[in-house]
């Protein structure tokens, strides 16, 4: 998978730049980011040996959603800290990880095809018709890409994706950075888990997003 046509990588950065900047686009998109915020969640709770009963993105715009976990089951605490911070710095990880496959040539096909496999997975695990519509509309523009597109547009979706996740995770850190971290459910819940202040985890995630996102423009615009 060739990357470095700058066309592709500077169109799709404006592309994404749209789709994470315009309010109205945002409104719409912001639910994709939502969807991988939850799946940061459910992927550390499942690697850990914990389940997860279900994921909820709730309805209207942008706003959240929700990994469940059984009500009677205790999570083991380094577990817990890495599931909580997995939410808000997983679209931008997620980008970097898209960048890095672009750049090292990794089939666009395999990465799409990825991609649909672990939409499947998560609807498995979807509790209400507006993550499954999130899921399933995601999961039928890629699919029409890897069915239908060549391979250059098939890279290009991969940028795409890539700088989507990590322009998306960075505004929504913006959007909560106004309010107080200890008000923000992953945050609070990590500082009741820890002895450090919620607004050091809101940082830390923060520095992992802004890192994400220097690293991949690195490999993608050099």
């Amino acid at each position: 998978m060739p990357v470095h046509a700058s066309t592709t990588v500077l169109g799709t950065l404006a592309l994404a730049l749209i789709a994470v900047l315009v309010d109205p686009v945002w409104r719409w998109t912001g639910k994709v980011e939502t969807l991988v915020h939850e799946a940061g969640h459910a992927t550390v709770l499942l690697a850990t040996g914990n389940w997860v009963t279900g994921l909820t993105l709730h309805p209207g715009a942008r706003a959240g959603g929700f990994t469940g976990l059984p009500k009677d089951r205790q999570v083991w605490w380094p577990s817990a800290i890495v599931a909580a911070m997995a939410g808000y710095t997983a679209p931008a990880v997620s980008g970097l990880v898209l960048a890095g496959a672009a750049d090292r040539g990794w089939s666009p096909v395999k990465v799409l095809g990825t991609l649909l496999v672990v939409l499947v997975v998560l609807a498995i695990f979807q509790e209400n018709w507006t993550t499954l519509l999130v899921i399933s509309s995601t999961g039928v523009l890629l699919a029409l890409f890897l069915w239908r597109a060549g391979a250059a547009a098939q890279v290009g979706v991969v940028i795409g994706l890539a700088w989507f996740l990590l322009l998306a995770g960075l505004r929504a850190l913006w959007e909560i950075g106004h309010a107080p971290a200890s008000k923000i459910t992953d945050f609070k819940y990590l500082a009741d888990r820890t002895s450090l202040p919620a607004g050091v985890w809101f940082l830390a995630s923060a520095l992992i997003s802004i890192f994400s996102l220097v690293a991949a423009a690195r490999w993608l615009l050099y």
